[in-house]
């Protein structure tokens, strides 16, 4: 894949629609504003300026759009305009143009989140939702007649919409607990009273499969419930002594990924919703150290997230799910220090985002992906399929140095490696084992070259070497 920067504008929330990426961009004119961009500088350009009052003459005020969420082809988000009665954030939605983008409600909300009906969202301390006009916003119960339930981590899974809240159920208070709602006074019910002592110390949630997914006690225990009491339970605690730390969900064809720690090392971990099922993906390095994945996310059938990567600091990695196919996708920040790489926005074949080079400053970047085969920091090669014989293949090859040829370019097969190769686009081996490497990505450049193979005097297993003649810059 490529790597490049759009200048000019300090990106601070985005969501992709229709062709078009919405962020919050910063600029000394106007403040922090709602602009659109379709990958390139030409088409980035501001969408409305929402805050029009100014903290001096020449420096915008900030709107600061953000919690941007789509129902029905609407994006809605909060935004504060400088003028509401709430003196704080307001309802407000967008079709993807300036006359478009207008007010909803004047009501300071959080969590939104959506179903293909309605959007929900907290505000006002309860449960709120709207079909994006503001006679059509309305609460959808008060959970704590008391005072307030002030909800909190809305997710919706299907039709069903789940957070936590602090409510009344049959004239008790519950603390915060888990709830669900349909969108009804009705169907708005608490799901499970874990603590009944007091409140749950809830942390992330994500569905799968029509599952819902947790965390509690500050990240130390993996739970899922299917929205009944009976069917809330824990899957896991992966360190018993101390914290486990579980966090960062991600869902790649079904399975669950998130970071953890054994208590040795914080890595990359995979669930498929059962204790037995449930295992570390990334091995330590040699150095002793984990791969510390954060803001794991899925796009184009590939998971990417934040982690240490010696000689790297921290930087964008991306994964196939095996600990093989984990690789750093490009030292942006060249050397130890970090590249501060923050909201990750998929669209479609390209990973949105921002990040700091070192020379100027934090900007938009863009991360295209193709079909080009991944090389990692230490120039091993992924080959997830791979034909010979009428058999198809998937394994990794280990970069190798050759002692008698220091200046050439050898890899190895890494037996352990090899698998049944997965995709229909499969990789033909030649009957003398030599590979024609069409497209092979390196630190944002890609190549192509021809393996020829390489039987190798010192050592056994299979090698091959790099044939120069064939070396070219795509």
């Amino acid at each position: 894949g490529s790597v490049w920067n759009i200048p000019e504008y300090t990106e601070y929330k985005m969501h992709y629609s229709n062709g078009q990426l919405l962020f919050s961009g910063d600029t000394e004119e106007m403040g922090i504003e709602l602009y659109r961009s379709d990958g390139t500088a030409e088409g980035t350009v501001l969408l409305k300026n929402i805050n029009e009052t100014e903290i001096f003459p020449g420096r915008g005020n900030d709107s600061q759009p953000h919690s941007f969420t789509e129902v029905n082809n609407v994006i809605y988000f909060a935004a504060n305009d400088g003028i509401g009665a709430s003196y704080g954030d307001g309802l407000w939605k967008t079709d993807g143009t300036g006359s478009g983008t207008v007010m909803v409600k004047d009501i300071a909300p959080t969590w939104l989140t959506g179903n293909q009906f309605f959007l929900l969202f907290s505000g006002a301390g309860e449960l709120w939702q709207s079909i994006g006009s503001e006679i059509g916003t309305a609460m959808v119960k008060d959970i704590n007649p008391w005072g307030l339930s002030y909800p909190e981590d809305l997710i919706t899974i299907g039709n069903m919409t789940y957070f936590t809240a602090e409510g009344i159920v049959d004239s008790r208070g519950t603390g915060r607990e888990l709830w669900k709602t349909d969108g009804t006074t009705a169907g708005t019910v608490m799901v499970a009273d874990l603590n009944p002592d007091g409140s749950t110390d809830f942390g992330e949630f994500i569905g799968n499969n029509g599952i819902l997914y947790f965390t509690i006690n500050d990240g130390d225990q993996l739970w899922r419930s299917d929205g009944t009491a009976a069917g809330t339970r824990m899957i896991i605690e992966t360190y018993s002594v101390g914290n486990s730390d579980i966090g960062d969900f991600a869902v790649l064809n079904n399975v669950l990924y998130f970071r953890a720690m054994n208590g040795v090392t914080w890595d990359l971990w995979k669930s498929d919703g059962t204790t037995a099922g449930t295992v570390q993906v990334t091995q330590p390095a040699v150095d002793g150290f984990g791969l510390h994945p954060i803001d794991i996310m899925t796009c184009n059938e590939r998971l990417f997230f934040l982690g240490g990567n010696s000689p790297w600091g921290v930087e964008l990695h991306e994964s196939d799910g095996t600990d093989a196919g984990t690789r750093g996708v490009q030292d942006i920040r060249v050397g130890v220090e970090n590249s501060n790489v923050q909201h990750m926005t998929c669209a479609e074949n390209k990973l949105f985002f921002s990040a700091d080079n070192g020379r100027n400053g934090q900007e938009l970047w863009v991360y295209t992906m193709d079909d080009c085969l991944a090389v990692g920091a230490d120039l091993g090669i992924q080959v997830p399929c791979a034909e010979y014989n009428g058999n198809s293949y998937g394994f990794m090859l280990d970069f190798y140095r050759n002692p008698d040829d220091l200046s050439g370019y050898y890899w190895k097969l890494a037996e352990a490696s090899l698998t049944t190769g997965t995709g229909s686009d499969c990789m033909p081996i030649a009957t003398d084992l030599s590979m024609i490497m069409d497209c092979v990505s390196y630190n944002g450049t890609q190549y192509g070259f021809t393996l020829r193979f390489y039987s190798n005097p010192h050592a056994s297993g299979l090698y091959w070497k790099m044939d120069m003649s064939t070396l070219e810059v795509k």
